[in-house]
């Protein structure tokens, strides 16, 4: 992913909407399904999305002391949203939705990465400074890392529900026969 036309405030501060975002989603999710297993498991990722939340507003707070971290009302960098309003959705088209913003996060974590590779604050040595970045570098990597997991688990999940779903669906006239 080409982030080089954007700054790393917005970077940073797209990226935290996204995890604010994603972890609204995840417990509106919870609260639409049944099974209280899934549910659970829906507000681990939730709760998984609120940690990454805090990193990213921390990091912002390192590279902009003083400034706040005020999250756009609109996305700076478009990504991928789940559409949890639209009740017409199968919980299966959610999870799918979900699955390809966590696919997209991945890419976005390990692009972020780039924002991270030389500079130099006042009053820090280059060896503070390298060892900072290194640190930022693979806590980013750890993200990403940690989103792809979120995928898989959302790609299970999806299709758990296709199965439940096909096998509720209704279909008119199957049992009358001859």
């Amino acid at each position: 992913m080409d982030l080089s036309k954007y700054s790393k405030k917005e970077v940073i501060l797209t990226a935290l909407k996204s995890e604010i975002e994603s972890e609204k989603a995840y417990l509106e999710m919870a609260k639409k399904v049944k099974n209280f297993l899934l549910a659970d498991r829906l507000k681990f990722l939730a709760m998984e999305e609120k940690k990454h939340a805090a990193f990213l507003k921390d990091l912002f707070k390192q590279e902009f002391p003083g400034e706040p971290a005020k999250v756009p009302a609109e996305s700076i960098i478009p990504l991928p949203e789940i559409d949890i309003e639209n009740e017409a959705l199968a919980i299966s088209e959610l999870f799918e939705q979900a699955k390809i913003a966590e696919d997209v996060a991945v890419t976005f974590y390990t692009s972020m990465i780039s924002f991270f590779s030389e500079d130099q604050r006042d009053g820090e040595t280059d060896e503070q400074s390298q060892e900072r970045l290194q640190s930022v570098r693979d806590s980013l990597l750890y993200l990403a890392t940690m989103e792809s997991g979120h995928s898989k688990i959302l790609e299970t999940e999806a299709e758990h529900a296709r199965e439940k779903e096909h096998h509720e669906m209704e279909w008119q006239m199957i049992h009358v026969g001859p």
